[in-house]
């Protein structure tokens, strides 16, 4: 099974202009994507039988995406204000997608306990989702090395789905299993953020991070139970503490960060960079996380006891040549990284100890 996206997004269009109290940054941007399965059909019971399937029927475009974009952002430029910097703005945007997508039960589920099979399920859907957010932020110096960080945004989406669900059985009329609905959800927040940060040197920050968090909920229309046809948003309350170095004439830097969820998740990274050839830089890199203890299903019944991750990425650049040799998850720990919980559930590993090498050229308009 090869799952395709295919995708445009036609290039953001960013605009900035500065006066002498603010400057203004406006970014505009479109994407749009289809998918369709290669070979028909993906297989989901993880069987060598014919049991059940799914497919993208008809067209790509008949399974397709577009979202519209539109952020509109105002700062102040510290004229008159070196201790104050402040910023404002609101993003908007529009999403649609239309999806039929169709699950197939096939011959050998008579032997799974379905004597109705085979047959089809066919679900035709509309989706609409516009939301808009208003944002601020402002920082200012309180003393010469503490500095204080506030924030505030709220977050409104409105989301409408149409769905339907029928049974095409071959030599049989269609059924309708599900008639078509109308499903909306309108999902409302404020969250905000603290920080204080202080830089007893140069080289040295310390910060304390306090913020609330929202993702709106949503609609579902792969099911036909009526109590699960939408799902309600989630809110998280998150603490970060931590610091930064920046030392030996700029070569060589380190950070620690600790979060309050999970149960315990910390990163510790350490770089150092310096001139190893003529016009030739060398960077060495070192990511440790400490992943906390997860639960994956509601019932709390699979969960993942906390796990380390160990990355290395040794660079060289030449001017705007860069090739870097990298290795991820080096002592191969096995984890898990996310299971599917309905029917018989089966779990999905993380990605094992792997390496590569990446060649990179940049650009730059003169």
């Amino acid at each position: 099974m090869i799952l395709n996206n295919v995708g445009l997004d036609f290039s953001r269009l960013s605009m900035k202009n500065h006066n002498r109290w603010f400057n203004i940054h406006s970014i505009t941007a479109y994407q749009y994507s289809n998918r369709f399965i290669k070979d028909g059909r993906w297989d989901f019971d993880w069987t060598p039988q014919d049991i059940n399937s799914s497919a993208y029927v008809d067209s790509p475009n008949d399974n397709a995406s577009g979202t519209l974009t539109q952020e509109l952002r105002f700062d102040n430029n510290n004229l008159g204000m070196p201790n104050l910097y402040w910023t404002v703005g609101s993003f908007l945007h529009f999403h649609q997608r239309k999806e039929i997508g169709v699950i197939h039960v096939g011959e050998d589920a008579v032997f799974d306990g379905n004597s109705y099979a085979p047959y089809q399920l066919r679900t035709p859907s509309q989706f609409y989702n516009v939301g808009i957010a208003v944002f601020g932020q402002m920082s200012y110096t309180i003393l010469p090395k503490l500095e204080i960080t506030a924030g505030l945004r709220y977050d409104w989406e409105n989301k409408l789905m149409y769905t339907q669900t029928d049974m095409i059985k071959e030599g049989t009329p269609d059924t309708e299993i599900q008639q078509r609905m109308r499903i909306t959800g309108k999902y409302t927040a404020f969250t905000q953020k603290l920080n204080l940060s202080f830089r007893p040197t140069d080289a040295v920050i310390l910060y304390a991070t306090y913020s609330t968090g929202f993702r709106a909920g949503g609609l579902n229309n792969r099911t036909s139970i009526p109590a699960l046809l939408t799902y309600n948003p989630e809110f998280s309350r998150n603490w970060e503490m931590g610091f930064k170095f920046n030392g030996i004439s700029n070569k060589f830097s380190a950070s620690l960060a600790a979060f309050s969820q999970p149960d315990f998740t910390s990163m510790l990274v350490a770089q150092y960079s310096c001139p190893i050839a003529p016009k030739i830089i060398g960077t060495a890199r070192l990511e440790w996380n400490h992943i906390g203890f997860q639960s994956f299903d509601i019932a709390n019944s699979i969960s993942q006891r906390s796990y380390p991750l160990f990355n290395v990425r040794l660079q060289a650049n030449y001017q705007q040549i860069g090739i870097a040799f990298w290795m991820k998850n080096i002592f191969n720990h096995r984890y898990i990284s996310s299971i599917y919980a309905s029917g018989s559930p089966f779990v999905v590993l993380g990605a094992p100890g792997n390496y590569g090498l990446t060649l990179s050229l940049r650009f730059q308009n003169r």
